[in-house]
């Protein structure tokens, strides 16, 4: 919906980019890019940096934190 909304015009690209770093590291990715960026900073930073990193944004945005 929000990349329907940028291709549209609804939203500015920097609407749009804001979104989607957040979308990065709201949740665990698994696949393509954001999954890769999640899996670099796991093995740079370790298990509890990147849990903490998913849970900062989380409670930024008013979701539970995640137990992993």
């Amino acid at each position: 919906m929000v990349e329907r909304m940028f291709y549209n015009g609804q939203i500015s690209q920097l609407t749009f980019e804001a979104y989607c770093r957040v979308w990065e590291w709201i949740a665990p990715r698994f696949g393509g890019i954001p999954g890769a960026k999640q899996e670099s900073y796991w093995k740079h930073r370790g298990k509890e940096a990147y849990t903490a990193k998913i849970n900062r944004v989380r409670v930024a945005f008013g979701y539970p934190t995640l137990n992993f």
